[in-house]
């Protein structure tokens, strides 16, 4: 169980909470709705939560209509600035009216999994990775991708993939596309180098 709170940083004072029966992680705010998203942790399958509150402060909670009928990672992220998300394994849901309508998956192979996402008006950058989802593997391929919002399954550009990295996150930085990464010997090394690469807007490599 965990408990959801909210709370009014002006004033400092807790104006409401809510126990509820999942742990989870990946918070994603939609304020029109007044609802946060998350993916549940400690059960399998892996299902999104959502939390919402009226004008009184009153939490509810449910979860989405998928037990296990889509592979949603570890990973969800508001799709832009609309109400719908996109999971780990690719998938665009709309949430706006909470009925999980699926509508898409961004990927043409199952093996490919997000690992992270940002967008940047009409378009999105993807961190992708394909091979064993294992963090250990040495085989495990990373690479980013351009899509465009209105057509999110085509790939606009690409560069050349980038093998034994694991990437952590993208970013907008003085204009460009920020990528963070480390070897695929991170986690069984005490110490280890952080690999930072640096695009334009199109995905040619910088540095």
């Amino acid at each position: 169980w965990a408990t959801f709170v909210i709370y009014d940083m002006t004033e400092k004072k807790q104006l409401s909470e809510k126990s509820i029966r999942h742990d989870g992680k990946e918070l994603i705010h939609i304020p029109e709705q007044n609802t946060m998203y998350f993916l549940n942790t400690g059960v399998s399958p892996t299902d999104i939560i959502y939390t919402k509150w009226d004008d009184s402060l009153e939490i509810t909670y449910r979860d989405s209509p998928y037990h296990g009928d889509y592979k949603f990672w570890s990973y969800i992220e508001r799709f832009g600035n609309q109400s719908k998300l996109i999971t780990g394994g690719g998938d665009i849901f709309n949430v706006e009216d909470y009925s999980f309508t699926h509508e898409a998956n961004i990927f043409e192979s199952t093996s490919h999994v997000l690992e992270n996402v940002i967008f940047d008006a009409d378009y999105f950058y993807a961190v992708v990775s394909s091979g064993n989802n294992s963090l250990y593997e040495s085989d495990k391929k990373i690479w980013i991708e351009k899509r465009a919002v209105s057509n999110p399954k085509v790939v606009i550009a690409t560069p050349e993939e980038m093998k034994d990295i694991r990437a952590n996150n993208l970013s907008f930085v003085d204009g460009k596309v920020f990528l963070l990464a480390n070897s695929t010997e991170a986690i069984k090394k005490p110490s280890y180098e952080i690999y930072c690469y640096t695009f334009d807007k199109n995905l040619s490599q910088i540095d």
